[in-house]
This record gives C-alpha cells, structure tokens and sequence, in this order.
C-alpha cells in the first residue's frame, strides 16, 4: 500500500510560536541561568502570580502574563515543560 503524503501549505511551514500560543499551569517552574527562578502559584485573566525563589515575601508577586511569555520566547526564562494551547 502506498502512504499518503500529506501536504503542507508554505504559510504553516514558517509559523511561529507566539504570545498567545503557551500557557503556564499552577506548578510550573520558571529557571533563568540553569536556577530555578520562580513558580508559578495562581493567574487571573491577564496575570500570572509568581513566587519568586529566594524571595523574603510569602506573597507571590504579579506579573503580566505577556510579559512572562515573551521571557520565555526571547530566552530570557526558560520551563521544564513547555504546553502550547
């Protein structure tokens, strides 16, 4: 039996990941330099509370959700596992 190619348009082959495409879950760890950075403690609709390591604040701290995306695809912070939407 001969397989199917399936056919990729050239549009799909140079997307790119972006902003609204990777979701941080309660849990996740951010790392920057090879430590670990941050953990991911709750979000709101445009914000991720993260508790920082190191921190002497029990409280985590908010930050923009496209702010921390953009970290992470600039390089910048780095998950463990990454869940695209």
């Amino acid at each position: 039996m001969k397989k199917k190619r399936r056919k990729v348009s050239k549009d799909r082959m140079f997307e790119q990941i972006g902003i609204g495409d990777i979701k941080l879950s309660i849990g996740d760890k951010l790392y920057q330099n090879g430590k670990l950075y941050a953990e991911v403690m709750g979000e709101s609709e445009e914000l991720y509370f993260l508790q920082k390591t190191g921190s002497s604040c029990d409280m985590p701290s908010p930050y923009f959700k496209e702010t921390v995306i953009e970290n992470i695809l600039f390089g910048k912070l780095f998950l463990e596992q990454m869940s695209f939407q």
